[in-house]
């Protein structure tokens, strides 16, 4: 007997033929692509939510007068995008209360909080003169049997003893050096320096490795896809369903996309954007190159 995923496999090498022949008797025009430029950040108000925890000593105050000045040219650099949209990671649950917030700061009655998401996303969203500034942040969603095991303290402490000596160790304390490295770069560089180098392509995709070691390989019985589980339930699926909300937007072809969202999820994204056929990938560095030029003030020469 046939089972589900092959009827499944079959219905889709079916469809591939016709979905080819319906595209050769289309007319040859093609919409204008949505223009989608990531800018991958730290969290500028360090909550810490994340695996990797940044020390204390290495954070920095996004509100003090060196900081607020980088971020005025920033979105003075991301403006020259003329984004029609500007996204940020937030829970779309939480829209109303970020549309009133935005509406308050419009209307001078809210000043920005240390977060990217009103220090970029409010900030450059009143400059060019948007209605609201969107999220489109998810959750994973846990399979079952992860459930399971989360819910049996036994199985759970297995994990985490396999978390504390597992065999990539070593490639791990290697990641982790990296991380802080990028920690350091806003006290010692700047933040446009130490966001150019976050969105290092390069960078972006060699942190990704740091999702496939470790808890990835973790096995309750030989041969199961434990780890494999967790990290597509927590990571994968986390980022896809982000995607899946930004699709869910009143975005048109010929609209031209921001989006703010913590530097991981830009090196996921941003291969997803570039495999859909609805998107086209915009290159942040020069946004980022003019930012980090100096002002001309109206002194100079005197």
């Amino acid at each position: 007997m046939m089972t589900f995923a092959r009827q499944l496999a079959t219905l889709l090498l079916i469809a591939v033929p016709l979905s080819l022949a319906a595209q050769k008797a289309a007319p040859k025009s093609k919409p204008a692509p949505i223009q989608v430029m990531t800018l991958g950040t730290f969290h500028f108000a360090y909550p810490n939510l994340d695996r990797h925890k940044i020390e204390r000593t290495d954070q920095v105050d996004v509100l003090a007068p060196r900081y607020q000045a980088e971020i005025t040219r920033l979105a003075d650099a991301l403006a020259r995008f003329r984004p029609t949209h500007v996204l940020v990671e937030a829970e779309p649950a939480k829209q109303p209360r970020n549309d009133s917030l935005y509406r308050a700061y419009v209307a001078g009655r809210h000043t920005l909080r240390r977060d990217e998401r009103e220090q970029l996303g409010f900030r450059l969203a009143r400059q060019l003169g948007l209605p609201r500034v969107w999220g489109v942040d998810a959750d994973g969603a846990y399979y079952n049997s992860l459930q399971q095991l989360f819910n049996d303290t036994a199985r759970v402490r297995r994990f985490e003893r396999f978390l504390d000596h597992n065999p990539d160790s070593a490639v791990q304390r290697r990641y982790q050096a990296l991380y802080r490295a990028d920690d350091l770069l806003p006290a010692r560089a700047g933040l446009v320096a130490a966001l150019t180098t976050l969105n290092e392509p390069a960078n972006l995709r060699h942190k990704q490795g740091a999702y496939l070691v470790g808890s990835f390989k973790y096995e309750e019985e030989p041969g199961s896809y434990t780890g494999v589980d967790f990290e597509t339930s927590r990571w994968y699926s986390r980022n896809l369903r982000i995607l899946r909300n930004m699709q869910r937007l009143p975005i048109r072809p010929g609209d031209r996309v921001l989006l703010i969202i913590g530097a991981g999820h830009a090196g996921l994204l941003n291969y997803f954007l570039q495999c859909s056929p609805e998107y086209q990938l915009v290159d942040v560095e020069p946004y980022l190159r003019q930012a980090a030029k100096p002002q001309v003030t109206a002194e100079k020469g005197r």
